[in-house]
């Protein structure tokens, strides 16, 4: 019987897990485009480095027949050495004119491309005439677990949804089946794919917290929550106070578009005039000099606080680190009251560089480099600070 006429599966191959899977992972492979080589190692195939088992030399010689009796694999030892098995990291190739005899062994047919899928799904749909239907077809969206065609329609649907203003959240959660953030990273894909309904997609405003006292001249951007509650509920009492405190989350993400009107919401913790409101709203807008008020942040003493104020000095001209509490915190750095930049609780961060806040750049990030230590915001003790807020005028 010649190789090319041998399409039923061998009685064996149902015996020997490890074999199976060998050849299930070049379908894989097949199937994502992905290069039809691998090696024989004890992750690959299991059995045959167990010695143990007395079947590892039966199945060495199995998978030798798949390459001369039927043609599937070719294989290619590594140099003989002594003490080591012929087959330890050997290079096994898959022949991909046996495709169809390993589909058929494995009861694996062949899949139709996603792309292909998709093609065919936007293709079986009406669309507004005014859609990029170039950007659909050459662009597939996907979704764990469901096809082409239920993403298309949903899709579809989506569009003639939009005959008034939704958020993102809700277009996700309405169309995506119940995932509120599926649409988080995509609203460029629908600005691109519904060019003509730019003003009905609205993108999750920020919303940003404040406390403002009537007379302030300086506003503090705050890192964490919890350091801003505190700071206003002190300040709150605090009748000399001329300082205004915000705090979002997410200052790091929400920096290109926190100033830009309709991005944002205010929310406030203080009993603000009108009046006061509108003037600090001219100024957020950059209605007004930026210099007429000076702003400052205060974060975690580590690499991602620097890589905030980096980020929000691109937005806020002129902020630099609020020095008042980044001195309590270097003082608790330099006593060893920190934790390391390896902390399991802060995961991996990245050296912001420099900030171009002349105070971050010279003292505090060469601090936290040369300790290889972070301290975070919420060490600070209100009465450690509170002359800070105090007006000198």
């Amino acid at each position: 019987m010649t190789k090319g006429t041998l399409q039923d599966p061998p009685v064996w191959l149902s015996d020997y897990e490890d074999i199976f899977n060998l050849l299930s992972d070049f379908l894989d492979k097949l199937d994502k485009g992905k290069r039809l080589l691998t090696r024989l190692t004890p992750k690959s195939v299991p059995s045959l480095f167990d010695y143990n088992n007395s079947d590892a030399q039966l199945i060495w010689t199995l998978i030798q027949m798949l390459e001369t009796d039927f043609g599937i694999i070719t294989i290619k030892p590594e140099r003989a050495q002594v003490g080591k098995e012929i087959y330890d990291n050997a290079k096994v190739r898959f022949n991909p004119e046996r495709e169809d005899v390993i589909r058929g062994w494995l009861a694996r047919p062949k899949q139709t491309p996603y792309i292909n899928q998709w093609w065919l799904a936007v293709d079986s749909l009406e669309w507004s005439r005014l859609a990029d239907m170039g950007y659909i077809r050459n662009n597939p969206l996907t979704f764990s677990h469901k096809h082409a065609v239920d993403i298309a329609r949903n899709l579809s649907t989506l569009e003639k949804s939009l005959t008034e203003p939704k958020t993102l959240r809700h277009l996700s959660a309405r169309y995506f089946w119940g995932d509120s953030k599926f649409l988080d990273n995509k609203a460029e894909y629908l600005l691109a794919a519904f060019p003509y309904l730019k003003e009905n997609i609205l993108a999750r405003p920020i919303l940003v917290n404040l406390h403002i006292p009537e007379q302030y001249s300086s506003v503090l951007f705050i890192e964490n929550q919890d350091t801003f509650l505190m700071l206003a509920n002190q300040l709150m009492a605090l009748e000399e106070n001329t300082t205004a405190i915000v705090y979002t989350a997410g200052f790091r993400g929400a920096a290109n578009r926190i100033r830009k009107k309709g991005s944002y919401v205010f929310s406030t913790l203080s009993q603000t005039s009108t009046e006061t409101l509108d003037r600090f709203t001219i100024w957020w807008e950059q209605q007004m000099p930026e210099a007429m008020t000076p702003c400052f942040f205060w974060g975690d003493l580590d690499y991602s606080g620097f890589g905030i104020l980096s980020s929000l000095r691109s937005k806020f001209i002129g902020m630099n680190a609020w020095k008042p509490a980044y001195d309590v915190m270097l003082q608790h750095l330099l006593n060893g009251a920190s934790h390391s930049v390896i902390s399991s609780n802060k995961g991996t961060q990245i050296d912001p560089g420099t900030t171009n806040c002349w105070y971050s750049d010279t003292v505090l990030l060469p601090a936290i480099r040369d300790k290889a230590q972070f301290v975070d915001q919420e060490i600070v003790e209100f009465c450690e600070i509170e002359n800070s807020f105090i007006s000198r005028e």
